[in-house]
């Protein structure tokens, strides 16, 4: 009984973790990429009314640019 107990737990807290982190890769990342998109766009994109999929391109140019811009750190660290 104990054992069935303690892998429920286990299982919620894994749920939890992984929904946080969902979360805070979505806003820091659509945060970072609408920026970068609207910059780099001249501000014509993102539109004023987000899709769902608009959202989610905008959250992977930020993670992508966040990727790039710490992998610039690490080549120049390494130099």
């Amino acid at each position: 009984m104990e054992e069935s107990v303690l892998a429920f737990f286990r299982m919620l807290g894994s749920l939890l973790k992984t929904i946080v982190q969902l979360i805070i890769i979505e806003r820091i990342g659509y945060g970072v990429g609408w920026v970068v998109s609207k910059a780099v766009t001249f501000g014509r994109f993102p539109s004023s009314e987000v899709t769902e999929s608009e959202r989610g391109k905008v959250s992977y140019i930020g993670l992508a640019s966040i990727a790039l811009v710490l992998l610039g750190i690490a080549v120049f660290n390494g130099m």
